[in-house]
């Protein structure tokens, strides 16, 4: 097939004279014509451009993901370090009063464990108190 027929559109453009010993240089170590090489090397700079794009929006899609992904991870492991944190608030209140109302060990089971039940709840709530509070910029309690 004749070369008109088979690339109809003819490019005519101006190069150095540097740039056209190198193109007979790699079109001689291929063997093939400078206009077969020059045609092949912008097919490949198209298609790589092509598949730049794509894999631009593929990373951007990844990067959107991975962001949503991680928000619902962090605020997971957020939700989690309120729960230990209240836990260990409480604890340390329910502690306290304990030892405080140890002397008072001469009570019934039930009213102990009606004791014990009234002074959880009290430590909770100064725990959830405790972390309402905000935190100091120098770190300090």
């Amino acid at each position: 097939m004749p070369a008109a027929k088979k690339y109809p559109v003819h490019l005519d453009m101006g190069i150095s004279k540097e740039m056209q010993a190198d193109l007979n240089i790699v079109a001689a170590k291929r063997n093939v014509p400078v206009a077969e090489l020059v045609r092949n090397l912008l097919a490949a700079s198209l298609t790589d451009d092509a598949a730049n794009a794509a894999l631009v929006a593929v990373r951007q899609a990844v990067r959107t993901e991975i962001r949503q992904e991680l928000k619902r991870v962090e605020n997971r492991l957020a939700s989690l370090g309120s729960k230990a944190n209240i836990a260990a608030g409480t604890a340390e209140f329910l502690l306290q009063d304990v030892l405080e109302n140890a002397r008072s060990s001469g009570t019934s089971p039930e009213e102990r464990k009606r004791v014990a039940c009234m002074l959880h709840d009290e430590a909770r709530k100064k725990a959830i108190n405790l972390l309402k509070q905000p935190i100091p910029e120098d770190g300090s309690n």
